[in-house]
């Protein structure tokens, strides 16, 4: 398996356009009204106001921002610099102090053993790469019954047909740059958790709520299974 820096920089450009993230065309309004949904369950093993929060691949910095805005103190990073770079600008334009940082690889993570309460996974873990070697650093940097939250898209093709014909519904906010994308199930992801030392604790699916075109767009989670789903692990 390619080294996860070495997959991103295959699959993406190596600078990101400035309307790739922009806050006002439609895949925004969708990720920014799916937060609060995200946010509510992904905190239900943990207090988000007070804590300490790495999340990995920070993508737009959207997640990092709503972290903020919830009361924690977050350090957001990325493999790529112009992804860090165009993350950071944008935060520092609403004036959130966010640490964004350029990592070169996910598996040799620059903190220090247990130095966060809460490492979040925004699609991270249903990509091309190689999860073992990351979720035993992901432990390393986690405190002792600390939290772990994420998000996945599913594999298969009806979860891919889904995803690419009804984006907006089925997963609001899936990274543009995501790279290649291979899925994941909770039971597999379960598996490797366990083998880093985490226990797995809930899974939901993210589905829309009312009628398509009819009002803004907004977001819960479901027990039924979806293309996107969410889960919670703690640190043993």
């Amino acid at each position: 398996m390619k080294d996860f820096a070495a997959v991103e920089q295959e699959a993406a450009p190596l600078r990101v356009p400035e309307s790739c993230y922009s806050e006002t065309d439609a895949w925004w309004r969708r990720a920014r009204a799916a937060l609060p949904a995200k946010c509510k369950f992904l905190g239900n093993e943990a207090r988000w106001a007070g804590s300490t929060v790495l999340q990995l691949q920070c993508e737009s910095g959207i997640m990092a921002d709503g972290l903020l805005r919830r009361g924690c103190d977050v350090t957001a990073v990325d493999t790529r610099a112009a992804m860090v770079d165009a993350a950071g600008e944008r935060s520092a334009a609403h004036g959130y102090r966010i640490s964004y940082r350029k990592v070169p690889r996910l598996h040799e993570l620059p903190f220090a053993d247990g130095q966060f309460d809460i490492v979040l996974c925004d699609h991270l873990f249903d990509r091309d790469i190689d999860l073992g070697p990351v979720l035993d650093e992901i432990a390393r940097v986690t405190r002792r019954h600390g939290a772990l939250m994420f998000s996945c898209t599913r594999p298969g093709l009806l979860a891919a047909l889904r995803l690419k014909l009804l984006p907006g519904r089925t997963a609001p906010g899936l990274p543009k740059q995501m790279g290649r994308r291979r899925g994941i199930t909770p039971r597999r992801l379960s598996a490797l958790l366990e083998q880093a030392g985490f226990t797995p604790r809930q899974i939901r699916g993210l589905a829309a709520r009312g009628l398509p075109g009819l009002a803004p767009p907004s977001y819960c989670t479901v027990r039924a299974s979806r293309p996107l789903w969410l889960g919670t692990a703690l640190k043993d």
